[in-house]
């Protein structure tokens, strides 16, 4: 009897142990995302100058539309690591100032999520490398022109994930990207008393970090 009573409870807890790696097995969430993104980020305090037409250096805003990629791993359901890279096309007209520019960016995501919906919040440093910035180098008139750059970058925001199924998402970036613009030199050469393009003026732009809002929505599988 007791026998008996011994193989059926090890037969229970072996159906119990079975039956729960099962579950947990079906249960588990995917660890990795891989997407694309449309992104918009809108630049400030970009500096314009033309030494070919001899204007002064003046202060705009441009937005810059573009495409990327992102690649995402769950350390657990609440923490990621992610990796990001856009491409801004821009363009090469005369008053553009940065034009094409790529972002690189590499950090973490954390808040909550359940079967339908994810909330987090994002830290991820990284880089934007522009195409033409105005600078003239040694303080040299002969070398001022626009050369390419690449200043260090920090994405601070937030991100909404919707989950249509176990494996895809859709996801909406928010947030801002500071830039941190390192210093550069301006010359120009405007009339002076003893006749037209007599005088060289020198504007030197100290270091300055620029908040640009950024805002990006994508679509991608978990698996």
């Amino acid at each position: 009897m007791r026998k008996n009573v011994l193989c059926s409870g090890l037969a229970v807890l072996s159906l119990l142990f079975f039956t729960s790696h099962n579950a947990r097995a079906q249960s588990s969430e995917p660890k990795i995302e891989v997407g694309a993104q449309f992104s918009l980020i809108r630049f400030r305090d970009l500096q314009a100058f033309d030494p070919i037409r001899i204007v002064m250096p003046r202060k705009f805003d441009k937005t810059n539309v573009g495409l990327g990629g992102r690649v995402s791993y769950d350390l657990t359901r609440m923490i990621a690591v992610e990796g990001e890279i856009n491409f801004f096309p821009g363009k090469n007209e005369g008053e553009g100032e940065g034009g094409q520019k790529i972002q690189g960016l590499a950090g973490v995501k954390a808040g909550v999520r359940n079967e339908k919906i994810g909330l987090f919040g994002k830290l991820r440093p990284g880089i934007v490398r522009f195409s033409k910035l105005t600078d003239c180098p040694n303080a040299r008139f002969s070398d001022c022109g626009r050369h390419a750059k690449t200043e260090f970058a920090l994405d601070l925001g937030g991100v909404v994930e919707l989950y249509p199924s176990r494996r895809s998402f859709v996801r909406f970036d928010f947030g801002d990207t500071l830039i941190f613009n390192s210093s550069r030199v301006l010359l120009t050469i405007i009339p002076g008393p003893g006749g037209p393009n007599t005088e060289e003026a020198r504007t030197h732009f100290n270091g300055a970090t620029t908040h640009n809002f950024q805002f990006s929505v994508g679509f991608g599988i978990r698996f």
